[in-house]
């Protein structure tokens, strides 16, 4: 068993983040917004209201040392999912959830410039918003806020703070909606 231990964290190692090009420092949000005009097209319970899930990167001020966001965080079953999605074994991105990004939870929004430029950020089909965390933190960096949206039956996952959750819809499934 030891060996077998060693062996997978040999192969499969719990990479980081390289530190941002300008080596500034980056807060994000998650937010879960709910439509309440419109039904929800892709869950079991159509009935409810649409929702959605952002998150949203941007330079802060604040000096940070630690406590850096998971990359997987509040989304422990998107590693699986993607194993299943491009049928690779169960294990082989379980240990995402250990890996940590270059951004601090909930910290203020730096204030040394009034506004900052918007990106929207969609990963597409199949896809998650936590897909391209290095090139965000990057555009982070040079003065940019990121929000990256999951949108519930297109990404490969969404999961809920009330822990339900929307997974994406087949490629046929997709494009007869098209």
């Amino acid at each position: 068993f030891l060996s077998a231990s060693i062996f997978l964290t040999i192969l499969f190692p719990v990479f980081t983040f390289q530190k941002t090009i300008r080596k500034k420092s980056i807060g994000t949000r998650t937010y879960q917004f709910v439509d309440n005009y419109r039904n929800e097209l892709f869950g079991e319970d159509r009935s409810r209201n649409r929702e959605i899930i952002l998150q949203i990167w941007y330079p802060t001020s604040q000096n940070i040392n630690k406590n850096y966001t998971s990359y997987i965080e509040n989304t422990p079953a998107l590693p699986m999912k993607i194993s299943n999605l491009f049928g690779y074994p169960g294990f082989l991105f379980s240990h995402f959830k250990y890996v940590k990004t270059n951004a601090v939870k909930e910290v203020k929004i730096s204030s040394i410039k009034n506004a900052y430029p918007v990106l929207i950020y969609h990963s597409g089909l199949f896809g998650s918003r936590k897909f391209n965390t290095s090139l965000i933190e990057n555009l982070v960096s040079q003065g940019y806020i990121v929000v990256g949206i999951d949108n519930p039956g297109a990404v490969a996952i969404t999961e809920f703070s009330d822990g339900r959750k929307i997974e994406s819809l087949s490629k046929e499934e997709m494009q007869a909606l098209i």
